[in-house]
C-alpha cells in the first residue's frame, strides 16, 4: 500500500486528503492468478467555532478495485479478475459536535454508503447511519455516555437458488441504544 496524503491545520479549520493505492496477490502459491489492484481516495474537514465549542465535520471516501471471478466453478478462473465487475464504494459522512459544558458534549452524525459491483446487476446497495450521542464527564478520567443509532440498508443482490441465480431486493435496518461507563487509563 502506498498512502500519500496532505493536511492543513488552522485555529478554525482542519482538513486532510489522501490516496491509498493497493495491490494484492490473492494466491501466492500460483503464478497464473490475477492481482487485485485499486485505490481509496479520502478527504475530510472539521471546523472549530466559538473556540471549539461547536465542531462541524464532513468526510468523503471513494474506493475502487477489481474483483476475482468468485462465481466460477473452475478454480483457475476463480483466481482471475472479473472483467467489468470492479467494486466501487462511496462514503459520505457529516455531523456536528457541541460541547455544552467543559468536556461534556452532544453530537449527531449521518453517514451514507453506496456500493456497487460492475453494472449493479450483482450488487447495488445503499446504507444510511444516523447516530446521536452525549458524553458527561463525572471526573477527569471517568465519563458516562448515552447513544442512539439507526441503520438502514437497501440493496439489490443475487442469490444462487437451486441451479440458477435469482435477483432479490433486500431492505433491512436496526435501532440501537447504548449506555457506557468509560475510564481513561
Amino acid at each position: 500500500m502506498l498512502p500519500p496524503s496532505v493536511s492543513y491545520r488552522h485555529e478554525r479549520l482542519e482538513a486532510h486528503a489522501g490516496v491509498q493505492m493497493l495491490w494484492a496477490n490473492v494466491d501466492v502459491n500460483s503464478t497464473v492468478d490475477s492481482t487485485i489492484s485499486g485505490y481509496n481516495l479520502r478527504a475530510g474537514a472539521k471546523g472549530h467555532i466559538l473556540d471549539g465549542m461547536i465542531e462541524p465535520f464532513v468526510n468523503f471516501s471513494m474506493l475502487s478495485h477489481n474483483t476475482l471471478n468468485y462465481q466460477s466453478e473452475d478454480q483457475d478462473q476463480s483466481n482471475q479478475t472479473w472483467s467489468g465487475e470492479d467494486w466501487h464504494t462511496m462514503t459520505l459522512t457529516g455531523g456536528v459536535d457541541v460541547k455544552y459544558w467543559d468536556k461534556n458534549g452532544v453530537g449527531i452524525q449521518y453517514s451514507y454508503i453506496a456500493a456497487r459491483q460492475g453494472d449493479g446487476t450483482l450488487i447495488d446497495g445503499h446504507q444510511h447511519f444516523i447516530n446521536l450521542g452525549t458524553t458527561f464527564w463525572v471526573a477527569d478520567s471517568i465519563a458516562l455516555g448515552a447513544r442512539i443509532s439507526f441503520w438502514l440498508s437497501e440493496y439489490n443482490d443475487q442469490a444462487y437458488v437451486g441451479s440458477e441465480w435469482v435477483d432479490k431486493f433486500v431492505k433491512e435496518g436496526e435501532r440501537s441504544i447504548y449506555f457506557t461507563l468509560r475510564k481513561v487509563l
